[in-house]
């Protein structure tokens, strides 16, 4: 049973205690912060035949005077003592709570610490929970800050021969208030109370039904899994030391900590960083500093720092004369020899700001083209050029860049300096617009391809994320796809290394390893049936596979229908067609798996064709390549039982028109050729089922709420 208490007293003589009942006692000033702490209280279970109060304290001198009330006014044994801003996580906190006190009958107190070290020092204890079961008298001229308490010489507990345990309850990440100067200068609002309580609420990083529930921009900016792109595809080494400046609400500090052997977060906002710590609750490798950079010490250095989303805030948060420059030093001084700083930042010049988008930070239309002259703010981003200046200036003697699309927010895909986009690569980018797409004088989708073909990409990316280094050393990536769209157990990502090999691999939030195992039993299947595959090594969380310098079986095709040779077009579709019924043998017309899905079909099941017993449809024309006039495949994730052959066609077509909608006139002929017409629509419904099964429809709509004029249904 739960009681909750307001509480105002004085101290009541002669109460009966009861040992069957816990009692939480909170000095409270931001009852938002408190609801959340509360909301996880209730949800913990009660050891049988126990019951539960929480007290409040409001409207007190001091956290001593608060909680010397909140002891009087309880009868419960066993009381526990929080900060208003802490949340349990652990359903079987109060199971174990008892278990401790039950073990050793000489413990009288226990303290949840945010150090090791709490156990040496207990006469100034820095502590987020103190549960007793022997009533304290708190000291108010010992309080040195908020959340250090002195009871240490207190002669109730010491005198009464009970003893005080530290180690027992130590939380997996550390949360380090040293330099927090109790002032969050940066906030957006409320809303990030809210965000925290629906971290608070969900398991970590399990929130695309938190967000698709509490729909808004922010809930889905500060909670989805597509943040984690910007760099969960990078080559951090595993026994790397990582510095996040500026962690926010924990968008990819959890991340990091799957990637790293250990993180260090820092961030100015107690608020944010409260909510980094609750999103990260169950790693051992964090630890959260809430504070400036400039005024934390930091014990080590780094092999790694990131700062996404930071650096162009600089010019409104600091005094120099020259504030990002110098905020650049200070973080090179943080890097161990060999380390690197990766930058996120979006690009001033960027094309959709050309088209008229808001400005990401001052809302106003082309301001930073104008160099925020519109606006008058002191936040800045920058352009190609000027941000290696940035570089060069600070110090560092190497600078490499990489172009997150759509951005650097939410990128789906990362090229680079030795990957750039080629003819037709963009046409499947998905761009959004916050808060709305209203003040659009263009459709960037339509500029890209000339973009690139003049040479410009570079000038015109949305956003940068550049790799600042003294030593050009190490793996490095140069292109890098995630489906991070898709159901946990498919999200993989792809990335071309410059030693010559390419990967697949797990993201982050994925349990993607069966998947990756699937994708090779494919291609082992596809080799024994003859079909030229390049065949991938199964490592780690990953396949590696050759990089093959050869042209995409799509580009010959697109070079065939500009050039106006239809023979060669229509005999180079027919042997297309001739390897997709030659992966596979055939089986009856009722084994039509299309009969038994759902989907409306008409009587006659012979309408359909081959019917192929293993369908591989994924041999799309992105994916193989010609080499001396032969057809080589690779990337095969996908395989249905008992499919017509030419519904892998239409799969091939469809993605190609998509692509290149230039090709419509050729790819209706083709559909004519090989019997797609008159099952059209049923496969229209049938991929939409299989895209069902495969894509998290909620991230993908989720999405899809900030971007103008896409299908919903997404691609795989």
């Amino acid at each position: 049973m739960y009681n909750n208490i307001d509480v105002h007293f004085s101290r009541k003589q002669g109460i009966r205690m009861n040992d069957k009942k816990f009692c939480f006692i909170s000095c409270v000033t931001d009852n938002g912060l408190f609801e959340k702490c509360k909301s996880l209280i209730y949800s913990l279970h009660i050891p049988e035949g126990y019951d539960i109060d929480v007290l409040s304290v409001e409207d007190v001198g001091s956290m001593a005077e608060g909680y010397n009330e909140g002891t009087a006014a309880s009868d419960a044994v066993y009381k526990i003592y929080l900060l208003q801003d802490t949340y349990i996580v652990d359903k079987h906190f109060l199971d174990k709570l008892l278990s401790f006190f039950e073990a050793d009958p000489q413990i009288g107190v226990i303290g949840l610490s945010n150090t090791t070290e709490a156990h040496k020092y207990p006469e100034s204890l820095d502590i987020r929970i103190i549960a007793t079961r022997h009533d304290l008298t708190w000291k108010d001229s010992l309080f040195k800050d908020y959340g250090v308490y002195d009871i240490y010489d207190d002669s109730s507990v010491t005198k009464s021969g009970c003893r005080i345990a530290f180690e027992e309850l130590i939380p997996a990440p550390k949360f380090n208030l040293s330099f927090y100067k109790d002032d969050d200068v940066y906030s957006d609002g409320d809303i990030e109370d809210e965000i925290v309580g629906l971290i608070a609420d969900n398991e970590p990083e399990d929130y695309t039904d938190a967000i698709y529930e509490h729909f808004s921009w922010p809930a889905f900016y500060y909670l989805t899994n597509i943040r984690q792109n910007i760099v969960n595809w990078y080559p951090f080494t595993g026994d790397s030391d990582v510095l996040e400046i500026g962690c926010g609400l924990g968008a990819i500090t959890d991340m990091l900590c799957d990637l790293a052997k250990s993180v260090t977060a820092v961030e100015l906002s107690k608020r944010r960083a409260s909510g980094a710590l609750l999103r990260c609750r169950r790693r051992n490798n964090l630890e959260v500093i809430v504070g400036d950079l400039n005024d934390i010490r930091f014990d080590k250095k780094f092999d790694y720092i990131t700062l996404i989303g930071v650096l162009e805030y600089q010019g409104s948060v600091s005094s120099s004369d020259d504030p990002f420059v110098d905020f650049l030093k200070t973080i090179r001084t943080l890097l161990k020899p060999g380390g690197k700083l990766l930058i996120g930042i979006e690009n001033k010049f960027g094309l959709k700001y050309w088209c008229g988008a808001h400005e990401d930070h001052t809302s106003v239309p082309f301001d930073g083209i104008n160099d925020y002259s519109l606006s008058g703010s002191k936040v800045r981003t920058f352009s190609k050029a000027e941000l290696a200046e940035l570089v060069r200036k600070s110090g560092f003697k190497n600078s490499f860049f990489y172009y997150p699309m759509p951005d650097y927010k939410l990128p789906t895909v990362i090229y680079s300096e030795k990957c750039m986009p080629s003819d037709g690569s963009m046409n499947n980018m998905v761009p959004y617009y916050v808060p709305d797409s209203k003040s659009l004088i263009a459709d960037e989708r339509r500029l890209w391809g000339e973009i690139i073909q003049t040479g410009s990409f570079d000038f015109f990316s949305n956003s940068f994320l550049v790799e600042c280094s003294d030593e050009m050393s190490g793996e490095r990536v140069t292109f890098a796809l995630m489906n991070s769209e898709r159901k946990k157990e498919y999200r993989i990502g792809t990335r071309f290394m410059d030693n010559g090999t390419v990967e697949k691999f797990t993201l982050s939030t994925s349990d993607g390893s069966m998947h990756l195992s699937n994708i090779l039993r494919n291609e082992n299947d596809l080799a024994q049936k003859g079909i030229p595959i390049i065949k991938g090594t199964l490592k780690k969380n990953r396949i590696e596979y050759p990089y093959i310098n050869e042209p995409l079986l799509e580009t010959v095709v697109l070079d065939l229908i500009r050039n106006n040779s239809l023979d060669s077009v229509l005999k180079m579709f027919d042997r297309i067609y001739s390897e997709i019924t030659a992966s596979s043998e055939a089986v009856s017309a009722d084994r039509n798996s299309i009969l038994s899905s759902g989907v409306e079909v008409p009587e006659d099941i012979n309408i359909y064709g081959t019917i192929l017993k293993s369908a591989y449809i994924d041999l799309i024309l992105r994916n193989a390549f010609i080499k001396d006039d032969r057809i080589t495949w690779f990337d095969q994730e996908w395989v249905m039982d008992n499919v017509p052959a030419n519904y892998v066609m239409y799969r091939l077509l469809k993605e190609f028109c998509y692509s290149h909608p230039e090709t419509s006139g050729i790819v209706t002929l083709l559909y004519g050729k090989y019997g797609i017409l008159g099952v059209n629509d049923i496969y229209v419904k049938f991929e939409k089922q299989f895209l069902e099964t495969v894509m998290d429809s909620k991230i993908w709509a989720e999405y899809c709420s900030f971007t103008p004029g896409n299908d919903p249904s997404g691609t795989a």
